[in-house]
């Protein structure tokens, strides 16, 4: 064997058993010549395979053109070209770095290639270019801004962002540090917080106000969390710093209206209850823990208020609180003690309490003491129906129940109707004075309320004139007996101021229906016989109404 031939036999060699792929090309017809073990098992396709393929079967069809002219275009003897893209025979991309040489194989103008795949290279470097890509972007458009410090504390990189907002430059920014621009108020407790940290590794996370390029401060929120090395020591400081201004300026804000809400409902003078859905209470102001006679209503949090109302205000309060669970206002009045006993009365409005979706979280419970005005509201009612003086019903009582009496009367039923007067009463007034003339009207008052019939209501209608209404009679005897009966008790001497006094009595009776069949005509016939009386009648017919007068002896001192 001669020495080229030894020659070529090696590098035949070398070309078969090179663990990278190697392959050879005709330069005219792109057709591979010979391909070695390695490219068959790199790509997947057989030698014979490959040998009936060109070099254009293994690019992607949109760069044919361009290996094409690459192929017949001058070239030196041998060139590197990089990141070139191959299919294989699955159809897989691969990414390689080709040294291509010009030889001539068996007589032909080739190229001899040799093939190094770069792809899991290419794919590390694109995806660290794409996340160093996604990272600057983060930090320049995130609204937060990201830094790094040392050790120590000192920075060593900052967003962009932050050198905006202080008009500086970044080297300007790193120089100066971020302590520098710290509100005053703010810096020691700033340091405190930085120190501890820097010794301990614990993390930061403090808020303080910045100044910005406009000289305005800005409060911020800083947090930094430290990266240790295998020994556990801090080499680095990783910090965001957040634009936390208009949210502390809600929250001041917020707190202030909180604290002008309940200044308001501590202030009011009425109790104020907060409820949730159950019924349960949660808060309880201070003006109707003093209305209630509470001295802790903290005690009862968490306590069913319908449970602690008497049963008639509770089952009012139920309506009310179903009102407020579908969205309306409940109103009502309703009496309730204190918790020592004392008696109110109560005006209560319960009202849903929304939340910004509008739906009904709490309600809200406001009680009004109306104890005093309902009394007044019960005096003037009273004194609508009843005479100041003796306590007696009134006239327009009187008109009423007459009324109401003749409609409730049942056919066979006689209704009695007794008409008094004093027959001296004026001459007492006179001469004893008109507190005397009231102890008399009120003796007699007392008199009458005590020792009347059975079924019988007293009246008086003003001045000395009185009336009785009496029902469940069936004869009219038993009228004339009552009427002689209260002759009698009247007839009695009456003690005014320390005198002995005789008032005469005269009565006139009317009954119905006999003397009646309407109010108007019974009270007529009533009046009619106490005129009779007053001028000397004497006892009724069983067919007329009745009068009758009792003749008062002489005064006695």
């Amino acid at each position: 064997m001669t020495p080229q031939k030894e020659t070529e036999e090696a590098l035949g060699l070398l070309f078969r058993q090179n663990p990278v792929p190697m392959w050879v090309y005709d330069r005219e017809t792109l057709r591979f010549l010979a391909v070695n073990d390695a490219a068959v098992m790199a790509y997947g396709w057989s030698r014979e395979e490959f040998l009936r393929m060109t070099i254009l079967d293994i690019r992607e069809p949109s760069e044919r053109e361009q290996v094409r002219a690459a192929v017949t275009a001058p070239r030196q003897a041998y060139q590197i070209s990089q990141n070139w893209r191959h299919v294989d025979a699955k159809g897989s991309e691969r990414i390689v770095d080709v040294l291509s040489h010009l030889l001539v194989f068996a007589g032909r103008d080739a190229v001899l290639v040799t093939i190094w795949d770069v792809t899991d290279r290419v794919r590390v470097e694109e995806a660290l270019r794409e996340s160093e890509e996604n990272h600057r972007h983060a930090i320049e458009l995130s609204p937060q801004i990201a830094w790094v410090a040392d050790e120590k504390g000192a920075l060593i990189t900052i967003s962009p962002r932050w050198s905006r907002l202080l008009a500086m430059t970044e080297d300007e920014v790193l120089e100066m540090g971020r302590l520098s621009v710290v509100h005053p108020d703010d810096r020691a407790e700033v340091l405190r917080h930085w120190r501890r940290s820097l010794v301990s590794g614990e993390p930061v996370d403090l808020e303080a106000r910045f100044r910005l390029a406009d000289g305005e401060y800005r409060w911020f929120r800083s947090r930094a969390t430290a990266r240790r090395d295998a020994a556990g020591r801090i080499i680095r400081w990783y910090g965001m710093d957040e634009d936390i201004h208009d949210h502390r300026l809600a929250l001041e804000a917020l707190r202030e209206s909180e604290e002008f809400a309940r200044g308001v409902v501590e202030s009011s003078v009425v109790c104020i209850k907060v409820l949730d859905l159950s019924g349960r209470l949660l808060f309880m102001n201070k003006a109707g823990e003093t209305l209630m006679e509470i001295e802790d209503s903290s005690r009862l949090h968490g306590k069913d208020w319908l449970a602690a109302l008497p049963a008639e205000m509770a089952a009012k309060a139920r309506q009310a609180v179903e009102a407020a669970r579908a969205g309306d206002a409940g109103n009502f009045t309703g009496f309730c003690p204190t918790v020592r006993g004392r008696p109110k009365w109560w005006d209560v409005i319960v009202s849903p309490v929304r939340n910004a979706a509008g739906a009904v979280v709490r309600l809200l419970v406001v009680s009004q003491d109306i104890t005093e005005r309902r009394q007044a509201e019960q005096q003037i009612a009273y004194l609508a129906y009843h005479d100041p003086l003796t306590g007696l019903p009134n006239r327009r009582l009187f008109q009423e129940d007459i009324k109401r009496l003749f409609a409730e009367k049942q056919d066979g039923q006689i209704l009695a109707l007794y008409y008094l007067d004093l027959d001296h009463f004026k001459g007492i007034n006179d001469v004893l004075g008109h507190t005397a003339g009231d102890c008399l009207l009120q003796q007699v008052a007392n008199r009458l309320g005590a020792g009347h019939g059975k079924g019988c209501k007293v009246y008086r209608l003003g001045g000395d004139e009185f009336a009785l209404l009496q029902t469940g009679l069936t004869t009219a005897e038993e009228a004339a007996g009552t009427a002689r009966h209260l002759l009698a008790l009247l007839d009695e001497d009456y003690n005014l101021e320390g005198q002995l006094v005789a008032a005469g009595t005269s009565i006139g009776l009317a009954l119905a229906p006999e003397h009646g069949e309407t109010p108007e005509s019974l009270i007529r016939n009533a009046d009619i016989a106490l005129y009779h009386a007053k001028s000397g009648g004497g006892a009724p017919s069983a067919s007329s109404s009745g009068a009758w007068r009792r003749r008062p002896a002489a005064s006695r001192c």
